[in-house]
């Protein structure tokens, strides 16, 4: 396990939108920047991006949560 916040390299080469299975929304999105790493454990991580230069949403310090797939309920179990 990393000790947390560590920031990284993060290249992307392209993104997209998935619905039970089926990609809905294309995003054409690519390039490399720094990502930090808020929180790391076997079920979730939490990242943010460092907002140290003056350009798009992706430079305004979002942050991004994931989750292992098994964790999240399938359609039987929906709210």
């Amino acid at each position: 396990m990393i000790q947390c916040p560590w920031e990284c390299v993060a290249s992307v080469e392209g993104g997209g939108t998935h619905v039970r299975g089926n990609k809905i929304v294309n995003l054409p999105i690519a390039g490399t920047g720094v990502t930090r790493v808020l929180y790391a454990d076997p079920n979730l991580r939490i990242f943010e991006a460092p907002n140290e230069n003056n350009g798009g949403w992706e430079n305004q310090g979002l942050i991004a949560v994931q989750v292992r797939e098994d964790l999240v309920p399938q359609q039987s179990q929906q709210m």
